[in-house]
Formats: C-alpha cells, structure tokens, sequence
C-alpha cells in the first residue's frame, strides 16, 4: 500500500538527509584525527611477524616509519606491488580511467551487456520479479 511512497522518498531522503550526515561526519572524524600518528615500535624483532614497512617500502622509507630498514625480506613484494601501482593502478590523466579497466572490467562487462562498460541487467531488478 506505501510502496510507491516509500520508493519516492528514498531518493531524496538518502541524497538529502543520509549524504549530509555522513559528509559532515567524515569530515569531523578527518579534522580530529588528522594530527594523530600511529606509534612506532622499538622492537629489532617481533618474533614470527612480517614487518610491512620492510616488506613493502624502499630500506631508506622502511627506517624513516619505524622499519628496520634493512630489507630483510628481499625485494621481490616490493617490485610487485611497484609494478602494480604503476601499471595496474596509474590513472590515465586523459581519460580518467585505470589500465585495470582495460584488462578487466571492460572484457567483463562486455561479455555481460555486449557493451565495454555497461552492466544491463533486464527487466525491474529491485521488485524481485
């Protein structure tokens, strides 16, 4: 009986009320925590843990986080994810897109809807029917 009411008012009620709420609650929680950094640990070693600074960061910004900077775990994560970020991940400055939406969504989603991009999805999806 409110379907159709309640259906309506969802649009404005979240792109209104809820948007609001969680902007300004974000933007509270940025400007009060912006100033706090986490601590560092003193330890050489924590026993059988993986120190993602050393794993992941050049020796030199290892050390300057807390790391030991010695990169005691080689360099082989450090390339990939270097690699990652820089192909994978790189924002193509003239189109605004990653190279991952060549590789992946793209293909993905014209196997879907024959359309690079596009998800179709016949008939109404959110009545159920």
């Amino acid at each position: 009986e409110y379907r159709d009411k309640l259906l309506a008012s969802m649009t404005p009620f979240f792109d209104q009320t809820v948007r609001s709420l969680v902007n300004n609650w974000l933007s509270y929680m940025v400007e009060e925590w912006s100033s706090v950094s986490c601590p560092t640990s003193n330890f050489e070693r924590l026993g059988n843990y993986v120190d993602f600074r050393d794993l992941l960061l050049k020796a030199s910004q290892a050390l300057q986080l807390g790391g030991s900077g010695t990169e005691p775990y080689g360099n082989l994560f450090r390339t990939a994810v270097t690699f990652i970020k820089d192909t994978i991940l790189e924002v193509d400055d003239t189109t605004g897109l990653s190279a991952l939406n060549d590789f992946l969504v793209g293909p993905w989603t014209k196997t879907q809807s024959e359309t690079p991009g596009s998800l179709v999805f016949p008939g109404d999806i959110f009545s159920g029917g």
